[in-house]
């Protein structure tokens, strides 16, 4: 049985841990197993080899097809947990946006 896209992920991750595409691999799953630990695509893409970016675009055809599943829960905290600083780096990212967007939002007494 062939591997799904987010095992393939893990596994290549692992196989070139020093690569770049190793850390924008992993805030892609990060992304899509987290809705508090977002990075922009460009910031997954930009400069990424052919190789890898292939493989991140079938994660991402998985993910439209079958949303959040067990499986990529599972991945996203194997990856969190070799990647703990993306993890609060995303984190911090995403509740600094929930705070802007809170500013731009009238209040309830405005109303």
């Amino acid at each position: 049985m062939r591997p799904t896209p987010y095992q393939e992920t893990v596994d290549w991750i692992e196989d070139h841990p020093e690569s770049p595409a190793a850390s924008q691999l992993a805030k892609l799953v990060l992304s899509l197993a987290s809705g508090e630990c977002a990075f922009s695509l460009r910031d997954m893409f930009d400069g990424m080899e052919t190789a890898p970016s292939v493989l991140a675009l079938r994660v991402i055809a998985r993910f439209a097809q079958y949303g959040e599943d067990e499986e990529l829960r599972e991945v996203g905290l194997k990856i969190c947990d070799g990647y703990q600083d993306l993890c609060v780096l995303g984190q911090v990212a995403h509740r600094a946006q929930a705070t802007l967007i809170s500013r731009w939002q009238p209040s309830p007494e405005h109303d």
